[in-house]
């Protein structure tokens, strides 16, 4: 398996005023390509740190792909020194010179002599002309049949040239075969997937890998095939395997793609011809936010309102004084009014409702931090539900509720049991 190394260049990200995210969506990218991350590097803007370290790179893998210091301010100095690591010159890609006046053009932006630098190439090099920026990307062939790839640092940028131009170059390099079953799961945790999968990891060959991926609103799973493209046999098993994973975790899976829990609901909204209005308290607006993120939302969302103090649940929700009184605005009581009068306002088919605590004040002993009421109502169906989600940070605590609300919503959606837990 062929070797690749990633460059990140530049001071920013070492100093943490930028975070390196472009090296964490390579790595997925590469390793779907059937090829192995052997090094993520992080260097700041110097030629001689550049150069020693691509010198190093060279040395000890097959393909070398840097991001970053391909613009056009004086720390945008990449180019430049791969020059001079590579004894070349550097020209100008006429493709990319076409695409910087047309690009600057649109936005009423003059071309000079300093924006048409970053149309400079490595001489010998391929260019790629930029999809969505300025600065163009570089595929440069290096002695023993070994590549250098350039990446402008923006994310955007260099996911459209790597995807645009590159992604399938790589694919060819490697001379692997490689497939990706991918599962999405919510009502499960990683310690009790890893527990109902033990028998099934134990019985896959090396070259099938399993990964959890865990998130606050999901578990993401991912079963890993990587052999020589002329291994029919080892293929055939692959299939097998992921049917049989799927089987396994039948009870919880939402999605076998890159569907969000939000698109999913989304999507089962529109399919059974319900309409969802949103009463919330402690996610602050955030559980509509998710959702108007998706488009053609409008279809089924009615809208929502951010009941936050007791004042607006009373005044708009109807909750009761005597049910703040009894039982507190963190209550069961509390959460079924507040879903039961959305509901009713905004004249929609199903209601969700959200209030809790999300710390780090405001617990008791009897409502430590991190309780959390969700109520979800329909016009023949009532439920309602404390959870402890235990002291997180709020940004934490605030996306647990929103999956557990969403989670929620699906399963009424399917007619399946809600969660419980």
């Amino acid at each position: 398996m062929k070797n690749v190394e990633i460059i990140t260049i530049g001071t920013e990200v070492l100093i943490g005023q930028v975070i390196d995210t472009n090296s964490a969506w390579l790595g997925e990218k590469l390793q779907i390509a059937g090829l192995n991350i052997n090094r993520k590097t992080s260097i700041v803007d110097t030629p001689e740190l550049i150069i020693s370290t691509l010198q190093k790179a060279f040395e000890e893998n097959d393909i070398i792909i840097t991001t970053g210091g391909l613009g056009l301010t004086k720390d945008d100095i990449t180019k430049n020194s791969i020059a001079k690591w590579l004894n070349k010159n550097l020209v100008y890609h006429e493709p990319s010179v076409e695409h910087l006046h047309s690009f600057y053009k649109k936005r009423n932006r003059e071309v000079n002599e300093l924006v048409l630098k970053m149309a400079l190439i490595v001489e010998g090099s391929e260019g790629f002309v930029n999809p969505v920026g300025a600065s163009p990307g570089m595929m440069i062939p290096l002695p023993n049949n070994k590549y250098l790839f350039c990446f402008p640092g923006v994310p955007n940028e260099m996911k459209a040239l790597f995807e645009t131009y590159v992604f399938d170059k790589l694919k060819k390099l490697s001379e692997r075969h490689t497939e990706h079953f991918h599962l999405y799961l919510t009502g499960i945790t990683e310690s009790q997937a890893t527990a109902l999968l033990s028998d099934f990891e134990n019985s896959l060959p090396d070259y099938i890998s399993i990964a959890y991926l865990p998130s606050y609103k999901l578990l993401r799973m991912r079963l890993d095939l990587n052999v020589n493209n002329e291994n029919q046999e080892a293929i055939q098993f692959f299939k097998t395997k992921c049917q049989e994973m799927a089987d396994l975790l039948k009870d919880y899976i939402i999605s076998y793609d890159q569907e969000t829990l939000e698109q999913v609901v989304s999507r089962l909204l529109k399919e059974k011809n319900k309409t969802l209005a949103i009463a919330e308290s402690c996610t602050g607006g955030n559980l509509v936010g998710s959702l108007v993120k998706i488009s053609g939302i409008s279809q089924v969302l009615k809208g929502g309102i951010v009941a936050y103090s007791n004042q607006i649940k009373t005044q708009l929700l109807k909750v009761s004084e005597k049910i703040l009184s009894n039982h507190g605005a963190v209550s069961e009581p509390c959460a079924l009014e507040m879903a039961k009068e959305i509901r009713k306002l905004f004249q929609s088919d199903i209601a969700i409702s959200t209030t809790g605590i999300a710390g780090p004040d405001g617990g008791s002993e009897q409502k430590p931090v991190g309780t959390v009421c969700i109520a979800l109502v329909t016009q023949n169906f009532e439920f309602v539900k404390t959870y402890q989600l235990g002291n997180n940070p709020r940004e934490i605590f605030i996306d647990r509720v929103i999956a557990i609300a969403l989670e929620n919503l699906r399963r009424l959606l399917l007619g399946i049991q809600l969660q419980k837990n």
